[in-house]
Protein backbone atom coordinates (compact mmCIF):
# COMPACT_ATOMS: atom_id res chain seq x y z
CA UNK A 1 0.00 0.00 0.00
CA UNK A 2 1.23 3.11 -1.02
CA UNK A 3 2.33 5.32 1.97
CA UNK A 4 1.49 9.13 1.98
CA UNK A 5 4.12 11.96 3.10
CA UNK A 6 4.04 15.53 3.53
CA UNK A 7 4.72 17.62 0.68
CA UNK A 8 3.25 14.89 -1.63
CA UNK A 9 2.83 17.73 -4.06
CA UNK A 10 6.26 18.16 -4.47
CA UNK A 11 8.54 17.88 -7.84
CA UNK A 12 10.46 14.17 -7.20
CA UNK A 13 13.57 15.38 -6.27
CA UNK A 14 12.48 18.03 -3.90
CA UNK A 15 10.29 15.78 -2.15
CA UNK A 16 10.39 14.90 1.15
CA UNK A 17 9.62 11.40 0.33
CA UNK A 18 12.65 11.19 -2.71
CA UNK A 19 15.57 13.69 -1.54
CA UNK A 20 16.90 12.31 1.32
CA UNK A 21 16.93 9.05 -0.53
CA UNK A 22 18.71 10.72 -3.66
CA UNK A 23 21.39 12.58 -1.07
CA UNK A 24 21.81 9.68 0.67
CA UNK A 25 23.42 7.39 -2.47
CA UNK A 26 24.90 10.17 -4.02
CA UNK A 27 27.34 11.23 -1.43
CA UNK A 28 27.92 7.10 -0.81
CA UNK A 29 28.35 6.52 -4.40
CA UNK A 30 30.84 9.61 -4.46
CA UNK A 31 33.12 8.52 -1.20
CA UNK A 32 33.41 4.67 -3.02
CA UNK A 33 34.92 6.57 -6.34
CA UNK A 34 36.90 8.90 -4.41
CA UNK A 35 38.65 7.02 -1.78
CA UNK A 36 39.59 3.86 -5.25
CA UNK A 37 40.96 6.92 -7.29
CA UNK A 38 42.55 8.71 -4.72
CA UNK A 39 44.15 4.98 -3.19
CA UNK A 40 44.90 4.50 -7.14
CA UNK A 41 46.77 7.67 -7.53
CA UNK A 42 48.76 7.23 -4.07
CA UNK A 43 50.04 3.30 -5.41
CA UNK A 44 50.90 4.96 -8.81
CA UNK A 45 52.58 7.83 -7.85
CA UNK A 46 54.14 7.27 -4.39
CA UNK A 47 56.73 5.25 -3.59
CA UNK A 48 59.04 3.29 -6.17
CA UNK A 49 57.12 0.70 -7.39
CA UNK A 50 57.98 -1.27 -10.41
CA UNK A 51 55.16 -1.49 -13.06
CA UNK A 52 54.04 -4.92 -12.64
CA UNK A 53 53.55 -3.91 -8.56
CA UNK A 54 51.14 -1.02 -9.63
CA UNK A 55 49.77 -3.23 -12.19
CA UNK A 56 49.15 -5.99 -9.52
CA UNK A 57 47.71 -3.91 -6.61
CA UNK A 58 45.46 -1.51 -9.12
CA UNK A 59 43.56 -4.93 -10.44
CA UNK A 60 43.32 -6.01 -6.83
CA UNK A 61 41.55 -2.72 -5.69
CA UNK A 62 39.25 -3.06 -8.73
CA UNK A 63 38.82 -7.04 -7.31
CA UNK A 64 38.67 -6.39 -3.90
CA UNK A 65 35.90 -3.57 -4.45
CA UNK A 66 33.30 -5.90 -6.71
CA UNK A 67 34.24 -8.78 -4.78
CA UNK A 68 31.51 -8.10 -1.91
CA UNK A 69 28.90 -8.14 -4.68
CA UNK A 70 29.23 -11.78 -5.05
CA UNK A 71 29.67 -12.81 -1.15
CA UNK A 72 27.11 -10.56 0.68
CA UNK A 73 24.53 -9.77 -2.00
CA UNK A 74 22.10 -12.38 -1.22
CA UNK A 75 22.33 -11.63 2.86
CA UNK A 76 21.76 -8.15 1.91
CA UNK A 77 18.56 -8.77 0.20
CA UNK A 78 17.22 -10.84 2.45
CA UNK A 79 17.82 -7.92 5.72
CA UNK A 80 16.91 -5.10 3.13
CA UNK A 81 13.12 -7.52 3.00
CA UNK A 82 12.86 -8.45 6.37
CA UNK A 83 13.49 -4.69 8.34
CA UNK A 84 11.92 -1.18 7.80
CA UNK A 85 14.30 -0.10 4.84
CA UNK A 86 14.63 3.42 6.02
CA UNK A 87 15.78 2.15 9.67
CA UNK A 88 18.16 0.04 7.92
CA UNK A 89 19.91 2.37 6.18
CA UNK A 90 20.67 4.41 8.90
CA UNK A 91 22.81 1.38 10.24
CA UNK A 92 24.46 0.67 6.80
CA UNK A 93 25.38 4.50 6.55
CA UNK A 94 26.46 4.51 10.20
CA UNK A 95 28.96 1.69 9.02
CA UNK A 96 30.21 3.88 6.25
CA UNK A 97 31.20 6.73 8.62
CA UNK A 98 33.06 4.44 10.93
CA UNK A 99 34.92 2.67 7.84
CA UNK A 100 35.37 6.57 6.40
CA UNK A 101 37.40 7.45 9.95
CA UNK A 102 39.26 3.99 9.36
CA UNK A 103 40.52 5.14 5.77
CA UNK A 104 41.13 8.43 6.81
CA UNK A 105 43.81 6.79 9.30
CA UNK A 106 45.22 4.74 6.99
CA UNK A 107 45.84 7.57 4.21
CA UNK A 108 47.59 9.71 7.28
CA UNK A 109 49.75 6.69 7.85
CA UNK A 110 50.06 5.89 4.65
CA UNK A 111 49.60 2.22 4.39
CA UNK A 112 47.91 1.39 1.06
CA UNK A 113 47.40 -2.46 2.20
CA UNK A 114 45.55 -0.89 5.09
CA UNK A 115 43.17 1.25 2.65
CA UNK A 116 42.92 -2.04 0.30
CA UNK A 117 41.23 -3.82 3.23
CA UNK A 118 38.82 -0.63 3.52
CA UNK A 119 38.14 -0.58 -0.03
CA UNK A 120 36.84 -4.45 0.61
CA UNK A 121 34.59 -3.33 3.02
CA UNK A 122 33.42 -0.05 1.43
CA UNK A 123 32.62 -2.42 -1.43
CA UNK A 124 30.65 -4.73 1.12
CA UNK A 125 28.94 -1.25 2.48
CA UNK A 126 27.84 -0.77 -0.82
CA UNK A 127 26.01 -4.40 -1.29
CA UNK A 128 24.01 -3.67 1.81
CA UNK A 129 22.69 -0.56 0.54
CA UNK A 130 21.69 -1.11 -2.49
CA UNK A 131 19.14 -3.56 -2.63
CA UNK A 132 17.70 -1.01 0.19
CA UNK A 133 18.31 2.07 -2.39
CA UNK A 134 16.27 0.78 -5.15
CA UNK A 135 13.55 -1.64 -3.14
CA UNK A 136 12.76 1.24 -1.43
CA UNK A 137 11.77 3.60 -4.35
CA UNK A 138 8.78 1.49 -5.26
CA UNK A 139 7.42 2.42 -1.75
CA UNK A 140 8.31 6.53 -1.40
CA UNK A 141 7.07 6.87 -4.84
CA UNK A 142 3.61 7.07 -7.02
CA UNK A 143 4.16 4.67 -9.75
CA UNK A 144 3.75 7.89 -12.24
CA UNK A 145 6.85 9.30 -10.18
CA UNK A 146 8.91 6.14 -10.31
CA UNK A 147 10.31 6.62 -14.09
CA UNK A 148 11.24 9.90 -12.62
CA UNK A 149 12.95 8.70 -9.56
CA UNK A 150 15.17 6.06 -11.22
CA UNK A 151 16.05 8.64 -13.50
CA UNK A 152 17.27 11.14 -10.66
CA UNK A 153 19.05 8.17 -9.23
CA UNK A 154 21.20 6.90 -12.40
CA UNK A 155 22.03 10.37 -13.53
CA UNK A 156 23.32 11.28 -10.11
CA UNK A 157 24.72 8.17 -9.57
CA UNK A 158 27.23 8.45 -12.74
CA UNK A 159 27.81 12.39 -11.70
CA UNK A 160 28.99 10.72 -8.17
CA UNK A 161 31.10 8.77 -9.62
CA UNK A 162 32.93 11.22 -11.99
CA UNK A 163 32.94 14.14 -9.51
CA UNK A 164 34.37 11.25 -6.97
CA UNK A 165 37.12 9.61 -9.59
CA UNK A 166 37.94 13.62 -10.17
CA UNK A 167 38.32 14.71 -6.76
CA UNK A 168 40.03 12.06 -5.31
CA UNK A 169 42.56 12.37 -7.99
CA UNK A 170 42.78 15.91 -7.56
CA UNK A 171 42.94 16.15 -3.77
CA UNK A 172 45.47 13.28 -3.12
CA UNK A 173 48.16 15.18 -5.41
CA UNK A 174 47.60 17.99 -3.25
CA UNK A 175 50.17 19.04 -0.49
CA UNK A 176 49.03 16.99 2.58
CA UNK A 177 47.00 15.02 0.38
CA UNK A 178 46.58 12.12 3.04
CA UNK A 179 45.30 14.52 5.44
CA UNK A 180 42.92 15.97 2.78
CA UNK A 181 41.66 12.86 1.52
CA UNK A 182 40.56 11.55 5.34
CA UNK A 183 38.74 15.17 6.10
CA UNK A 184 36.56 14.59 2.57
CA UNK A 185 35.62 11.08 3.17
CA UNK A 186 34.52 11.41 6.79
CA UNK A 187 32.81 14.96 5.88
CA UNK A 188 30.70 13.26 3.35
CA UNK A 189 29.96 10.18 4.85
CA UNK A 190 28.43 12.48 7.53
CA UNK A 191 26.53 14.15 5.24
CA UNK A 192 25.47 10.73 3.84
CA UNK A 193 24.19 9.58 7.29
CA UNK A 194 21.88 12.93 8.20
CA UNK A 195 20.54 12.83 5.31
CA UNK A 196 19.48 9.03 5.87
CA UNK A 197 18.51 10.01 9.11
CA UNK A 198 15.30 12.05 7.28
CA UNK A 199 14.17 9.03 5.22
CA UNK A 200 10.95 8.45 5.32
CA UNK A 201 9.60 5.32 7.03
CA UNK A 202 7.51 3.23 5.50
CA UNK A 203 6.48 0.52 7.86
CA UNK A 204 8.03 -1.75 5.39
CA UNK A 205 9.26 -5.46 6.09
CA UNK A 206 8.47 -8.99 7.10
CA UNK A 207 9.45 -9.56 10.13
CA UNK A 208 8.58 -13.26 9.76
CA UNK A 209 11.30 -13.46 7.62
CA UNK A 210 13.33 -16.00 8.39
CA UNK A 211 17.43 -15.53 7.50
CA UNK A 212 19.13 -17.80 5.56
CA UNK A 213 22.77 -18.26 6.49
CA UNK A 214 23.17 -20.65 3.23
CA UNK A 215 25.27 -18.86 0.71
CA UNK A 216 24.44 -21.32 -2.25
CA UNK A 217 20.63 -22.38 -1.47
CA UNK A 218 20.08 -18.63 -0.93
CA UNK A 219 21.69 -17.74 -4.75
CA UNK A 220 19.71 -20.88 -6.05
CA UNK A 221 16.30 -19.05 -4.40
CA UNK A 222 17.20 -15.94 -6.05
CA UNK A 223 18.35 -16.31 -9.26
CA UNK A 224 16.10 -19.51 -10.13
CA UNK A 225 13.17 -18.68 -8.39
CA UNK A 226 13.10 -15.14 -7.82
CA UNK A 227 14.39 -13.95 -10.59
CA UNK A 228 14.35 -16.88 -13.54
CA UNK A 229 10.59 -17.61 -12.94
CA UNK A 230 9.53 -14.42 -13.51
CA UNK A 231 9.78 -14.09 -17.07
CA UNK A 232 9.90 -10.18 -17.23
CA UNK A 233 12.23 -9.39 -14.45
CA UNK A 234 14.16 -12.32 -15.75
CA UNK A 235 14.65 -10.31 -19.19
CA UNK A 236 14.79 -7.07 -17.56
CA UNK A 237 18.05 -8.32 -15.31
CA UNK A 238 20.02 -9.60 -18.19
CA UNK A 239 19.28 -6.68 -20.15
CA UNK A 240 20.00 -4.38 -17.52
CA UNK A 241 23.41 -6.48 -17.13
CA UNK A 242 24.01 -6.23 -20.57
CA UNK A 243 23.75 -2.21 -19.89
CA UNK A 244 26.44 -2.54 -16.90
CA UNK A 245 28.84 -4.76 -19.06
CA UNK A 246 28.70 -2.21 -22.16
CA UNK A 247 29.24 0.98 -19.88
CA UNK A 248 32.38 -0.73 -17.84
CA UNK A 249 34.01 -1.83 -21.10
CA UNK A 250 33.45 1.83 -22.47
CA UNK A 251 35.60 3.58 -19.93
CA UNK A 252 38.15 0.63 -19.70
CA UNK A 253 38.81 1.49 -23.83
CA UNK A 254 38.30 5.27 -24.06
CA UNK A 255 41.89 5.67 -22.44
CA UNK A 256 43.12 3.71 -24.77
CA UNK A 257 41.08 5.52 -27.59
CA UNK A 258 42.44 9.02 -26.15
CA UNK A 259 46.00 7.44 -26.78
CA UNK A 260 46.39 5.64 -29.60
CA UNK A 261 43.73 6.97 -31.77
CA UNK A 262 42.63 11.17 -30.79
CA UNK A 263 46.25 11.39 -29.41
CA UNK A 264 45.13 13.08 -26.59
CA UNK A 265 46.48 13.10 -22.88
CA UNK A 266 45.22 13.08 -19.46
CA UNK A 267 42.99 15.74 -19.62
CA UNK A 268 41.60 14.58 -23.04
CA UNK A 269 40.51 11.75 -21.53
CA UNK A 270 39.12 13.01 -18.48
CA UNK A 271 37.10 15.09 -20.86
CA UNK A 272 35.85 12.27 -22.41
CA UNK A 273 34.76 10.44 -18.80
CA UNK A 274 33.12 13.51 -18.32
CA UNK A 275 30.74 13.60 -21.58
CA UNK A 276 30.08 9.86 -21.17
CA UNK A 277 28.66 10.63 -17.36
CA UNK A 278 26.81 13.65 -18.44
CA UNK A 279 25.51 11.77 -21.16
CA UNK A 280 24.06 8.87 -19.28
CA UNK A 281 22.62 11.55 -16.90
CA UNK A 282 21.16 13.56 -19.59
CA UNK A 283 19.84 9.79 -21.63
CA UNK A 284 18.16 8.89 -18.23
CA UNK A 285 16.43 12.42 -18.09
CA UNK A 286 15.22 11.97 -21.11
CA UNK A 287 13.66 8.68 -20.66
CA UNK A 288 11.46 10.22 -18.12
CA UNK A 289 10.60 12.99 -20.35
CA UNK A 290 9.48 10.63 -23.35
CA UNK A 291 7.71 8.45 -21.02
CA UNK A 292 5.81 10.97 -18.82
CA UNK A 293 6.04 8.74 -15.96
CA UNK A 294 4.48 5.64 -17.76
CA UNK A 295 6.15 2.56 -16.87
CA UNK A 296 7.18 1.22 -19.90
CA UNK A 297 9.92 -0.33 -22.45
CA UNK A 298 8.93 0.90 -26.13
CA UNK A 299 10.39 0.07 -29.19
CA UNK A 300 12.16 3.73 -28.98
CA UNK A 301 14.13 2.08 -26.05
CA UNK A 302 15.05 -0.70 -28.85
CA UNK A 303 15.79 2.08 -31.25
CA UNK A 304 18.16 4.15 -28.42
CA UNK A 305 20.08 0.42 -28.01
CA UNK A 306 20.60 0.21 -31.78
CA UNK A 307 21.79 3.99 -31.66
CA UNK A 308 24.30 3.35 -29.28
CA UNK A 309 25.69 0.59 -30.70
CA UNK A 310 26.29 2.25 -34.04
CA UNK A 311 27.98 5.35 -32.10
CA UNK A 312 29.90 2.98 -30.95
CA UNK A 313 30.26 1.08 -34.40
CA UNK A 314 31.89 4.95 -35.88
CA UNK A 315 34.18 4.97 -32.73
CA UNK A 316 35.71 1.85 -34.12
CA UNK A 317 35.96 2.67 -37.69
CA UNK A 318 37.38 5.83 -36.30
CA UNK A 319 40.03 4.16 -34.42
CA UNK A 320 40.21 1.21 -37.85
CA UNK A 321 40.82 4.70 -40.07
CA UNK A 322 43.53 6.28 -37.91
CA UNK A 323 45.96 3.38 -38.05
CA UNK A 324 49.20 3.87 -36.89
CA UNK A 325 49.14 7.90 -37.93
CA UNK A 326 48.89 9.54 -34.29
CA UNK A 327 49.69 6.97 -31.59
CA UNK A 328 53.15 7.51 -31.74
CA UNK A 329 53.09 10.64 -29.88
CA UNK A 330 50.76 12.73 -27.32
CA UNK A 331 49.58 15.85 -28.79
CA UNK A 332 48.78 19.01 -27.10
CA UNK A 333 45.78 19.32 -25.83
CA UNK A 334 45.69 22.84 -28.15
CA UNK A 335 46.23 20.94 -31.13
CA UNK A 336 43.32 18.18 -30.39
CA UNK A 337 41.08 21.16 -29.91
CA UNK A 338 41.93 21.70 -33.71
CA UNK A 339 40.70 18.50 -34.69
CA UNK A 340 37.75 16.96 -36.64
CA UNK A 341 38.08 13.57 -34.98
CA UNK A 342 38.28 14.99 -31.19
CA UNK A 343 34.62 16.71 -31.71
CA UNK A 344 33.49 13.29 -33.49
CA UNK A 345 34.82 10.83 -30.79
CA UNK A 346 33.22 13.45 -28.40
CA UNK A 347 29.89 13.88 -30.44
CA UNK A 348 29.80 9.70 -30.96
CA UNK A 349 30.65 9.43 -26.59
CA UNK A 350 27.92 11.76 -25.82
CA UNK A 351 25.21 10.45 -27.58
CA UNK A 352 25.95 6.44 -27.00
CA UNK A 353 26.15 7.30 -23.42
CA UNK A 354 22.63 9.35 -23.62
CA UNK A 355 21.14 5.75 -25.97
CA UNK A 356 22.33 4.14 -22.51
CA UNK A 357 20.38 6.08 -20.69
CA UNK A 358 17.17 5.85 -22.48
CA UNK A 359 17.67 1.88 -21.80
CA UNK A 360 18.84 1.51 -18.67
CA UNK A 361 15.77 3.49 -16.64
CA UNK A 362 12.87 2.02 -18.25
CA UNK A 363 14.35 -1.74 -17.93
CA UNK A 364 15.14 -0.96 -14.23
CA UNK A 365 11.55 0.40 -14.00
CA UNK A 366 9.74 -2.33 -14.98
CA UNK A 367 11.87 -4.32 -13.16
CA UNK A 368 10.74 -2.81 -9.77
CA UNK A 369 7.48 -3.41 -10.42
CA UNK A 370 7.32 -6.52 -11.90
CA UNK A 371 8.74 -8.16 -8.85
CA UNK A 372 6.71 -9.02 -6.31
CA UNK A 373 6.68 -6.16 -3.39
CA UNK A 374 8.25 -8.56 -0.46
CA UNK A 375 10.62 -10.08 -2.30
CA UNK A 376 12.22 -7.20 -4.48
CA UNK A 377 15.39 -6.12 -2.04
CA UNK A 378 16.54 -9.77 -3.16
CA UNK A 379 15.70 -9.42 -6.76
CA UNK A 380 17.52 -6.09 -6.78
CA UNK A 381 20.59 -8.17 -5.02
CA UNK A 382 19.76 -11.23 -7.71
CA UNK A 383 20.20 -8.08 -10.04
CA UNK A 384 23.48 -7.04 -8.68
CA UNK A 385 25.18 -10.12 -8.52
CA UNK A 386 24.48 -10.75 -12.67
CA UNK A 387 25.61 -7.20 -13.09
CA UNK A 388 28.87 -8.25 -11.09
CA UNK A 389 29.53 -11.23 -13.37
CA UNK A 390 28.75 -9.92 -16.24
CA UNK A 391 31.21 -6.97 -15.74
CA UNK A 392 33.80 -8.82 -14.04
CA UNK A 393 33.74 -11.43 -16.97
CA UNK A 394 33.54 -8.94 -19.74
CA UNK A 395 37.19 -7.21 -17.93
CA UNK A 396 38.62 -10.35 -18.06
CA UNK A 397 37.44 -11.36 -21.80
CA UNK A 398 38.38 -7.88 -23.09
CA UNK A 399 41.68 -8.15 -20.79
CA UNK A 400 42.71 -11.28 -22.56
CA UNK A 401 41.95 -10.24 -26.04
CA UNK A 402 43.88 -6.67 -25.71
CA UNK A 403 46.76 -9.09 -24.29
CA UNK A 404 46.56 -11.31 -27.51
CA UNK A 405 47.14 -8.20 -29.51
CA UNK A 406 43.18 -7.31 -30.43
CA UNK A 407 43.33 -3.63 -31.39
CA UNK A 408 41.19 -0.44 -30.38
CA UNK A 409 38.93 -1.16 -32.94
CA UNK A 410 38.49 -4.20 -32.24
CA UNK A 411 37.36 -3.79 -28.81
CA UNK A 412 34.89 -1.17 -29.93
CA UNK A 413 33.53 -3.40 -32.53
CA UNK A 414 33.08 -5.90 -30.11
CA UNK A 415 31.12 -3.92 -27.40
CA UNK A 416 29.06 -2.98 -30.35
CA UNK A 417 28.06 -6.19 -30.75
CA UNK A 418 27.29 -6.82 -27.10
CA UNK A 419 25.26 -3.61 -27.35
CA UNK A 420 23.21 -5.18 -29.90
CA UNK A 421 22.77 -8.42 -27.80
CA UNK A 422 21.57 -6.45 -25.27
CA UNK A 423 19.15 -5.11 -27.42
CA UNK A 424 17.83 -8.47 -28.99
CA UNK A 425 17.10 -9.16 -24.83
CA UNK A 426 15.24 -6.20 -24.69
CA UNK A 427 12.94 -6.56 -27.86
CA UNK A 428 10.88 -9.36 -25.93
CA UNK A 429 9.95 -6.73 -22.95
CA UNK A 430 8.01 -4.50 -26.05
CA UNK A 431 5.49 -7.61 -26.42
CA UNK A 432 4.93 -8.41 -23.02
CA UNK A 433 4.46 -5.15 -21.79
CA UNK A 434 2.30 -3.89 -24.60
CA UNK A 435 0.57 -7.67 -23.71
CA UNK A 436 0.16 -7.36 -19.76
CA UNK A 437 -0.28 -3.49 -19.29
CA UNK A 438 -2.08 -1.11 -20.21
CA UNK A 439 0.68 1.61 -20.06
CA UNK A 440 2.89 0.66 -21.74
CA UNK A 441 3.80 3.44 -24.76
Amino acid sequence: MQAEFPMKNSPVIFSRRFLPLFVTQFFGAFNDNFLKNALLIMVAYQGTRSTEEIGLLSNLAAGLFIMPYFIFSVFAGQLADKYDKARYCVYVKLAEVVLMLLAAAGFYLQSEYFLLGILFFMGAQSTFFSPAKYSLLPELLKRDELMCGNAWIEGGTYLAILLGLTAGGITIARPHGDIGCGAVLVFFALLGYFASRLIPHTGSGDAGLRLDWNFFRQNWKILYETIYKNKIVRICVLSDSFFWLAGSLYITVTALFTRQVIGGSANICTIFFVLFSVGVGAGAMLANVVFKGRIAVSYLVILAIVCMSLFTFDLAWMAQAAGGSVNEEILRDAEIFHTFRFYRAAADLFLLAMCGGMWAVPVQSLMQISARRGVLARVIAGNNIVNALFMAGGAVIMGALTGGGLPVWGNLGLIGVMVLIGGALTLPLVKKRRKNFSSAA
